[in-house]
């Protein structure tokens, strides 16, 4: 019984450090180029941290073996606080749209249909190839990338589709 009641306590203690580690904010001291480097290392990982040592014409490959930050190396600092899955994560933020033709003109349906499946496929399928084509007041090829990054939920009197 103490043994279990041992490593359950330890498991928690474990658990509850690495979700503190995981909760860490940052503040920055100063304005310094090192300071800026150390607190982007964290938040933003080393890329961007990259491109602020170069902006200020620096060699980063000397800054980044120079560079301490809360006694790590700077790569070090960013590996143990950089959280690369949330930064993705944050990146890849979708929005949502729903989009419905006011006629069943061929046009209109080639413009729900382009967003769907593609504009090259959609003009095949309506045998539009060499047509231009308006979809609210834009050229097909502009109004598909209003849509770039964003689910597409397509009103139709058969059924709804959905696009990503």
């Amino acid at each position: 019984m103490k043994t279990s009641t041992l490593i359950l306590s330890a498991a928690l203690t474990f658990t509850a450090l690495s979700v503190s580690a995981n909760q860490v904010e940052f503040e920055k001291v100063n304005n310094n180029l090192e300071t800026e480097a150390c607190y982007t290392a964290a938040t933003k990982g080393m890329n961007a941290t990259k491109e602020i040592v170069q902006k200020s014409k620096v060699s980063f490959a000397v800054f980044k073996n120079s560079v301490m930050c809360n006694g790590m190396r700077i790569n070090e600092f960013a590996a143990k606080y950089f959280d690369k899955k949330s930064s993705i994560t944050e990146k890849k933020t979708i929005q949502v749209v729903a989009l419905s033709a006011l006629d069943r003109s061929p046009e209109s349906q080639l413009c729900l249909d382009a967003v769907v499946m593609g504009e090259k496929a959609a003009r095949s399928k309506h045998n539009m190839r060499n047509t231009n084509v308006v979809c609210n007041g834009k050229s097909l090829s502009h109004f598909l990338k209003t849509f770039k990054n964003r689910k597409v939920v397509l009103d139709t009197d058969e059924s709804s589709s959905i696009a990503s």
